[in-house]
């Protein structure tokens, strides 16, 4: 059942695409997994009736092994969203000084705004401060951060090799830390150590530096 799952994951791309290829980018407000239950993929559609019975004939016979869900008349696709959140972080930003991060939630479909207020404990005391309740039009949920966003000096996507300054071997993934906060090296694909018999690369960091692995 995991496998089953993580297979289904791994193809949320390839899902997504194929749904936009053959329908449009306005159909498609978002992708999402729902986990509670029978594990299943849900499709958020612009579209009502049979454009909703549409997408799920075209997924049932694309991806037959996939249990899908479809939720319909969303009042916005995902590019809107997209354009929401570039357009607003600078705003909220400015306004909110413990502003962290915005994002968007499909299973909701509200936008999220993560703060580190130290001094705000619930989400009516930060709507009493801020207001926010929506963020062009959208319901929004807040998530308190347990400390500030730092950027991270191995970031995901870099380029590892054998060798110093070397050809592509494989990509990082993202900073890891440590329970106490202090960073220890980096979360990456399995798949990099060849099946655990490469154990050396080499990454350079955002600042030039090459640290060895």
């Amino acid at each position: 059942e995991a496998l089953r799952r993580l297979n289904i994951m791994s193809n949320s791309d390839i899902i997504t695409k194929k749904l936009i290829e053959k329908f449009g980018e306005d159909l498609i407000a978002g992708v999402f997994f729902e986990h509670e239950g029978d594990f299943k993929i849900n499709v958020r559609t612009t579209k009502k009736g049979q454009k909703s019975r549409d997408v799920i004939s075209f997924v049932n016979k694309e991806l037959p092994d996939l249990n899908v869900e479809v939720i319909p008349n969303s009042p916005r696709n995902f590019r809107s969203i997209e354009n929401i959140i570039k357009n607003q972080a600078d705003v909220i930003s400015k306004k909110v000084p413990g502003f962290q991060a915005l994002g968007y939630n499909p299973s909701t479909d509200k936008i999220v705004i993560n703060v580190y207020e130290p001094t705000i404990k619930n989400t009516n005391d930060f709507y009493s401060k801020y207001g926010l309740q929506k963020v062009s039009g959208m319901d929004t949920e807040i998530v308190f951060l347990q400390k500030p966003i730092s950027p991270a000096m191995l970031t995901g996507g870099a380029k590892l090799s054998t060798v110093p300054n070397g050809v592509l071997g494989c990509t990082s993934g993202f900073s890891a830390f440590s329970g106490d906060g202090v960073q220890r090296g980096i979360i990456t694909a399995y798949h990099c150590t060849v099946n655990e018999t490469r154990k050396n690369y080499y990454l350079t960091d955002i600042n030039g530096v090459t640290h060895a692995l």
